[in-house]
């Protein structure tokens, strides 16, 4: 039987369990149907499994969509929204207050950069 690493994290142990179905001499469109996924997905799980080991199903950091304000354009939102929370003649920050304002700095920011 294949010696696993532990995990605690589902989407590791999903990958184990189908690396050790293969190793088991299932087929990979049976161990596809039984872990509810697509054969895609086990073709490459026991693909990475083969070529690099335990290491190849390691998770990779998720890039995500790149932010749109750069960290100065953050900090200086941030420093807007906190002095204008409360408006000195009553009522409160809106979306719109802070649309209005972002879309005079990142004017100013285009004019800057012309």
């Amino acid at each position: 039987m294949l010696s696993v690493p532990y995990t605690n994290n589902a989407s590791l142990k999903l990958r184990y369990l189908a690396v050790q179905k293969f190793k088991e001499d299932d087929s990979r469109a049976l161990i596809a149907r039984t872990l509810n996924v697509s054969r895609r997905l086990v073709n490459e799980w026991v693909s990475a499994y083969l070529s690099h080991g335990f290491d190849g199903l390691a998770l990779k950091k998720a890039t995500g969509r790149p932010p749109l304000l750069s960290n100065t354009q953050k900090s200086t939102l941030k420093e807007y929204i906190l002095s204008h929370a409360v408006k000195p003649q009553g009522g409160r920050l809106m979306g719109k207050d802070i649309q209005k304002y972002m879309g005079v700095v990142l004017l100013n920011r285009r004019k800057s950069v012309q």
